[in-house]
């Protein structure tokens, strides 16, 4: 059974090159909560020893390695 993976975010690089029209281009809840919000939200998430964050919705995703994939047919 091959696997799909879901892309993620390396969270370094992220904070790294963090500008404005990353926190409002790229987050889609940046209508909702301000960018200092979302950098902090992201910093927390870096000190609890993620590396990575999901691009789009993921139900096996884990912090330090990414998606973990996700099983489909041929």
């Amino acid at each position: 059974m091959n696997k799909t993976f879901h892309l993620k975010i390396a969270v370094k690089e992220l904070l790294t090159h963090w500008n404005s029209e990353i926190s409002r281009g790229f987050i889609k809840c940046s209508d909702r909560i301000s960018e200092t919000e979302i950098k902090c939200l992201i910093l927390d998430s870096f000190k609890n020893g993620n590396l990575f964050l999901p691009v789009g919705d993921c139900d096996n995703f884990d912090g330090k390695k990414g998606c973990l994939g996700h099983k489909v047919k041929k």
